[in-house]
Parts: structure tokens; sequence; C-alpha cells
């Protein structure tokens, strides 16, 4: 029993070039027949370009989708970074302006989120220390006006002869 396939190149009936395949069928070890197959070239050339179109579409397709994600991705993750960056300066610019009262609100658990907590610390420690200075600015006004005014006094008291001749 033989298999072998035997394949010829010829010509079509308009001059186009064809593959002729023939392979022999056995049964029993008597060959009962041949199956044959013509082929056009072109005809195959055509239906290979269009497989490859449609796949090359998809491709083409499933890139464009692929990029449009990553853009889309690119854009939600700067965001996700750049928004706490935006709260931190912002609270920066306000703290400069002697706001000590302002928070900045950061709600994620990564280095923005603890650098923001430190911030408010920070700021918390600044009101401490601001308010600190207010007491202590009052506490030496305060030390200094009482003997100021008791000077004030014994001078006006000197001025109006009231201490006689000195």
């Amino acid at each position: 029993e033989s298999t072998e396939l035997f394949q010829q190149k010829t010509k079509g009936p308009a001059g186009e070039n064809q593959t002729d395949f023939a392979f022999p069928i056995y049964s029993q070890g008597v060959r009962i027949g041949t199956v044959r197959a013509v082929y056009s070239d072109s005809a195959i050339f055509k239906m290979v370009n269009k497989v490859f179109m449609a796949a090359s579409k998809r491709v083409s397709i499933i890139t464009i989708g692929a990029l449009i994600l990553g853009v889309l991705g690119l854009f939600i993750l700067s965001c996700g970074i750049t928004d706490p960056i935006k709260k931190l300066r912002d609270g920066a610019r306000k703290i400069g302006e002697g706001d000590l009262d302002n928070r900045v609100e950061v709600d994620t658990r990564d280095e923005l989120g603890e650098l923001a907590r430190e911030f408010n610390q920070m700021t918390d420690k600044l009101k401490e220390l601001d308010g600190m200075k207010r007491d202590f600015i009052a506490n030496v006004t305060h030390e200094l006006r009482s003997p100021l005014t008791s000077l004030r006094g014994y001078v006006d008291f000197l001025l109006r002869d009231g201490a006689g001749k000195l």
C-alpha cells in the first residue's frame, strides 16, 4: 500500500497556474481509486490574502484598543499621583499665607498619604508654636507695661510738684 501524495504544477484553461494533487486510495491492499484535487494558485493566494487581511484588521483593532486603554490607565494613574501633590502644594501655600487651621486631606496609604499626615502634624506644631509666641509676647508686653506705668505715674507726680523740691 502506497500512501504517496502526487503533486504537479499545471496550467488552467485561462492560463493560470494550478497545483494538481492526487492521492491513491487502497482497500485491503488493492487500489480502488484516486482522490484528485486541483487548486488555482491565484485562488489560494486570494484566500490566504483574505485571511491575512482579516487577521491584520483584528490585530489593528486590538492594538488600537490596547493603546486607548493604556492611555486611559496612564491618565487615571497620573491623576492619582498629581492630585495629592496639588493638595499638598495648595496646603503649603495656605500655611505660607498664615492659615494654620488648614488641613491637607489625602486619603492614600502610600508615601503621599504619609507626607500629608506629616504635613498636618507640622501644621499642628506650627499652630502650637504660634500660640506660644502670642502668649510670650502678651506676657512680655504685660511685664514691660507694669513698670512703665509705675514710672509714668512717678514722673507725673514729680512734674506736678507733688513731692516738693528735690
